[in-house]
Parts: C-alpha cells; structure tokens; sequence
C-alpha cells in the first residue's frame, strides 16, 4: 500500500507502506516537512492577497473621490 502527501502543486509519494519504526520516522519527517512547506506557502499567499486587498481598496477610494468631484 501506498502513501501520499498531496500539496497545491505538487504529491509526494513514500515508495511503501513503512514498517520499521525507522521507516514510520522518516515517513513523519517528510509529512512534518510537506506541512511546513505548505504553510509557508499559505503565509506568502496571505501576504499576497493582504497587498491586493490594500491596492483594491485605494482604487475604490480613488474612484470614489473621482465619482464624487464629477
């Protein structure tokens, strides 16, 4: 049986089933690190859409300055 870490772009497959506690450690160790991965990621992709976010609403703002001087 196969195990699989899924990510946004990319799986990551474990080539068995472990069954050593070796084996289960390393398995962890690549889980822990695909969800550290995954949640630096998420911080960057916040970062992101807290700059668009911000540069939306100062075009609203400006729009709405525009529409009210018109």
């Amino acid at each position: 049986m196969m195990s699989e870490v899924t990510a946004v772009d990319k799986t990551t497959t474990l080539a068995a089933t472990p069954n050593t506690d070796a084996e289960y450690e390393a398995a962890i160790d690549q889980y822990l690190s695909e969800m550290k991965r995954m949640t630096g990621r998420m911080a960057e992709q916040q970062q992101e859409i807290e700059a668009l976010r911000a540069e939306t609403d100062a075009i609203i703002t400006d729009i709405m300055q525009m529409l009210k001087a018109a």
